[in-house]
């Protein structure tokens, strides 16, 4: 699959955070989240993480369904 930037922008009640990644380090993304739920310095929460994480799944899943879509079309006549 081809590699892209992917973007996710959550405003919460405790301010607005991007998240801008390439394709395939959604793992690492989300590892991230973690880390930031307990940095105390940072007020970001589950119920952001979460948010970010349906995003970051939504997107998953709509590049699967594309990539599903393009590879089965047949080919068009020579």
């Amino acid at each position: 699959m081809k590699k892209h930037i992917c973007e996710h922008v959550l405003k919460s009640k405790s301010g607005k955070f991007i998240f801008k990644y390439d394709s395939g380090l959604e793992q690492e993304v989300m590892s991230s989240l973690l880390d930031m739920i307990f940095d105390e310095n940072i007020n970001f929460d589950w119920s952001d993480a979460i948010i970010v994480t349906f995003g970051i799944i939504d997107d998953l899943i709509k590049e699967r369904a594309t990539y599903r879509y393009l590879s089965n079309r047949p080919s068009p006549p020579s």
